[in-house]
């Protein structure tokens, strides 16, 4: 039987299959369930490799987010209630 989580329902939790969106020097995994059929798997994998540069594994992957994200916080900064 699964694990409860804090809410008290259960979760689902199915086996999982690792499927590497880099190279083997340059690890960026991700995990899809078993249970998924080889039509279904191959279908996944190939829109996650199309859309892989919406993931991130790491700061390193998102230079602009940061940016914006200090930009955003120094305006909050500035504004003063009067």
């Amino acid at each position: 039987m699964p694990p409860e989580i804090e809410d008290g329902s259960q979760a689902i939790v199915d086996e999982l299959e690792e499927i590497n969106l880099a190279t083997t020097e340059d690890l960026k995994p991700i995990f899809v369930s078993v249970v998924l059929n080889d039509e279904e798997m191959a279908q996944y994998e190939q829109l996650f490799q199309a859309y892989k540069d919406v993931f991130t594994w790491g700061y390193q992957d998102m230079p602009g987010w940061i940016q914006m994200s200090l930009s955003i916080s120094w305006s909050f900064l500035k504004v003063s209630s009067q």
